[in-house]
């Protein structure tokens, strides 16, 4: 099976030369906040994957803007089109929202590289960091940094495991701690009523897949692990700005920082 899978990965590298980061768009409205990414594989596939937020009346209005957030938006789209570039592993990933510089496509490479790491084992997939995809950026401006208002509020992201749940028990006592969850299940809902906190102050981060990745995984093109860890990083992110908390306590356990196969820098986080 590694074996196909690697002629499968050459074969597909020929047949979509180009993944393309073609744009995302932010909307705030009264109720919830609203992003969209266009991704494209040549002309086989338009994706476009979603993320909404609904409000809460402890975020900060003044960081709730447009053009505060949207440097947010792109950098989560970073992150996300990998979901969505790994069908094909193209060898070239074309960004035309923002322009990066050299160290940011150094950054991005790296993260890209070792954050695949559990899916290039399984799928028998051999290539180096230096030649495993190009990145390429024709946007006119760099997404730019911007001052936020911010307090002494703690964001706790939750799993529904017992890490986070440690953490939000230990936390929520001394300071004001706002919980987080990425399309959060019934363990998630549980461990907040459990720990006497009100749902309402659950910001609940919703995504939504595009229906064509599946489709293509349906059609035999490449499927695997992708770092779910670093998305959930840049939304939670966007979340800090939105709440305007000045520090995030993700909890893991231990083995997180091991390698969970035996020498190599690779590990299923």
């Amino acid at each position: 099976m590694h074996l196909d899978n690697f002629n499968k990965y050459k074969e597909l590298r020929k047949r979509h030369p180009d993944f393309i980061y073609e744009s995302y768009d932010l909307s705030i409205d009264n109720d919830r906040i609203n992003i969209v990414f266009t991704f494209s594989l040549d002309e086989k596939a338009l994706f476009k994957p979603a993320l909404n937020i609904p409000v809460r009346d402890f975020f900060v209005s003044e960081n709730m803007t447009v053009e505060k957030l949207k440097s947010f938006a792109f950098h989560i789209g970073m992150i996300e089109l990998v979901s969505y570039w790994k069908a094909s592993c193209s060898p070239r990933i074309i960004i035309r929202p923002h322009k990066l510089d050299e160290w940011q496509v150094g950054w991005w490479k790296k993260l890209y590289f070792l954050g695949l790491g559990e899916f290039f084992y399984r799928n028998g997939i051999h290539n180096s960091i230096t030649d495993f995809v190009e990145i390429i950026s024709y946007g006119e401006t760099v997404a730019q940094p911007v001052e936020l208002t911010t307090n002494q509020s703690v964001l706790v992201p939750l799993g529904g495991g017992k890490d986070s749940t440690l953490t939000l028990e230990l936390l929520k006592s001394t300071l004001t701690v706002y919980p987080v969850c990425m399309n959060p299940r019934q363990a998630v809902w549980d461990t907040v009523t459990n720990a006497g906190i009100a749902k309402e102050k659950l910001v609940v981060l919703n995504r939504k897949l595009d229906n064509k990745l599946l489709q293509l995984n349906k059609e035999g093109y490449l499927n695997g692990h992708t770092p779910f860890s670093a998305l959930v990083a840049f939304v939670t992110g966007l979340t800090a700005a939105l709440t305007g908390s000045a520090d995030i306590a993700l909890a893991n356990e231990s083995s997180a920082n091991e390698s969970t196969i035996l020498d190599t820098q690779i590990n299923h986080q």
